[in-house]
């Protein structure tokens, strides 16, 4: 039986903002070591712990996918100066979720600039973002079909094998255009 070393949970849930046309992506990514270690510089730790706790919300306005608040907690962290670096997210404010998002994101809060485990988290919220405004533009009865329109339809195109340019599933949504 192979023994686990480390374990990492990233959730992201969506929800309805509370403004029009708006959504609340809530990200956390937790990291857990599964047994005693000893740390990158030496120090021992101890058994099974939690290493890194992070929260990520962020209100992104619709269709455009808008970042416009984004906040980073950090309850648990392994080193005292993680903190320090918490605000970078900061820079997203304003950008787009859509093509080139994952440049963007490692551009503005990646290497130095920021936090890995932070980058990793809000990356998967973007693609999570997306699928959260499909869920909110479908559940909620009053949203204007100019609303529903304007949302870029490709933003899907070539992002799996179903939505590539050249399948039927492309083909599908240029027709309806």
């Amino acid at each position: 039986m192979k023994e686990k070393l480390h374990s990492r949970a990233i959730v992201v849930n969506t929800y309805d903002a509370g403004e029009e046309n708006a959504i609340l992506v809530e990200g956390t990514l937790q990291d857990q070591r599964m047994q005693a270690s000893r740390a990158v510089l030496g120090q021992e730790t101890a058994a099974s712990r939690v290493v890194h706790d992070l929260i990520v919300r962020m209100t992104v306005s619709l269709p455009k996918l808008r970042i416009t608040r984004i906040e980073a907690e950090m309850p648990v962290i392994p080193h005292a100066a993680c903190p320090e670096i918490k605000d970078c997210v900061q820079k997203l404010v304003g950008i787009e979720i859509r093509h080139g998002f994952t440049d963007d994101v490692r551009n503005l809060i990646g290497n130095t600039q920021g936090c890995i485990h932070l980058m990793n988290l809000i990356l998967s919220m973007g693609s999570a973002a997306v699928q959260g405004m499909w869920a909110y533009f479908s559940h909620k009865k009053e949203v204007s079909p100019t609303a529903v329109k304007d949302v870029d339809g490709n933003l899907l195109l070539d992002t799996c094998w179903v939505w590539r340019k050249d399948g039927p599933f492309a083909k599908r949504l240029e027709n309806s255009r």
